[in-house]
């Protein structure tokens, strides 16, 4: 998982359709004040930003279409709703976070116009990015959307698999022997909360070293995951790794976001030995049917192959396996931002 900020490179703009006009009868306007009916067309973990009263913060810019005629809240409701992200720094890139539209009201114009509104409210920023999974309701419809507004094609970033804790129970039966043979050599699992000053020298250590790679550093991280499902895994009493586990997108969900482990071990099971351990205790403190979401970037494929040959064949246990693509287009005409 990175951390910092890298360079984005863009690839020549492609073909671009005239600016999108609104739909005759429409208008598009910032959003003032939250409503239900508002809240309904964005996803339910930005639902929170829309509730009555409450003050959009300044880095959140929502655009809502609806019916020219159309005064405070009376008349047919919001047609439309597009939110982006927008940082304080003007040098990086703004992130298009939704998008939708009444469904009565689709193939009229009003997605492309809200986008266009949009590319045009933050067009100081370099870039407008967006990210969706490939099981996204209406993706094919989206895509199309972004096609015809000229954004590049889209490249694969994330790889994900979301599963019930319970499996570990299955898991730690199937590998007792590998289990065994592991805390008889010394592997030793921890939670966070066991970790004192010496610890972080060491983890500081691999990471200066090279031995881990400096996005995996758990220290960003730490401010926002749970110390009882963030394990530090241990060979000889030496800290040789962690898995991090954050909170989901529900309450009964746990991200595990971050797993790291000295290439001298990779391939002696330790990571299997951590994950299986995690799960089991999310199991105990969430219940056996809490989610367990596994995700890793699309550049790590050993981490991409560990899930695919020990993760996903436990059918079983595994609610989905999705994958997520990026898109980006570019606004100010620059070869790269940030």
């Amino acid at each position: 998982m990175s951390v910092t900020p890298a360079t984005l490179s863009f690839p020549p703009l492609p073909p671009q359709r005239p600016p999108a006009a609104t739909p005759c009868g429409v208008r598009i306007r910032p959003v003032r004040d939250g409503t239900p009916d508002l809240q309904a067309l964005t996803f339910p973990r930005f639902r929170p930003l829309l509730e009555p009263g409450k003050v959009l913060p300044d880095t959140a810019l929502m655009l809502v279409a609806e019916r020219a005629e159309q005064e405070n809240g009376a008349g047919e409701g919001p047609l439309g709703l597009v939110y982006v992200h927008r940082p304080a720094r003007q040098d990086q890139a703004a992130h298009l976070m939704s998008l939708a539209v009444r469904p009565s009201r689709r193939r009229l114009g009003i997605g492309r116009a809200l986008l266009a509104a949009a590319e045009q409210a933050v067009a100081a920023h370099p870039a407008l990015i967006t990210g969706y999974s490939d099981d996204l309701r209406a993706r094919a419809a989206f895509e199309s959307l972004l096609d015809g507004q000229g954004w590049a094609p889209p490249t694969l970033y994330r790889v994900r698999l979301r599963g019930i804790a319970g499996w570990a129970d299955a898991a730690a039966a199937d590998w007792q022997p590998l289990l065994a043979r592991l805390a008889q050599g010394g592997l030793a699992l921890e939670d966070w909360s066991h970790v004192g000053p010496a610890d972080r020298e060491a983890m500081q250590a691999l990471l200066d070293s090279g031995a881990v790679r400096a996005d995996f550093s758990p220290f960003p991280l730490e401010a926002w995951h749970i110390p009882a499902l963030t394990l530090v895994i241990r060979q000889q009493g030496r800290v040789v790794g962690w898995v991090q586990g954050l909170p989901g997108e529900d309450p009964a969900s746990v991200c595990y976001v971050n797993g790291a482990i000295h290439p001298g071990l990779a391939r002696s099971g330790a990571l299997i030995a951590a994950i299986v351990d995690v799960c089991r205790r999310q199991a105990a403190s969430l219940g056996p049917h809490s989610v367990c979401v596994w995700q890793t970037d699309a550049d790590n494929m050993a981490m991409q192959r560990f899930m695919e040959r020990h993760l996903a064949p436990r059918r079983t246990h595994l609610l989905k396996h999705d994958r997520f693509y990026e898109r980006r287009k570019r606004l100010d005409g620059s070869a790269e931002a940030r």
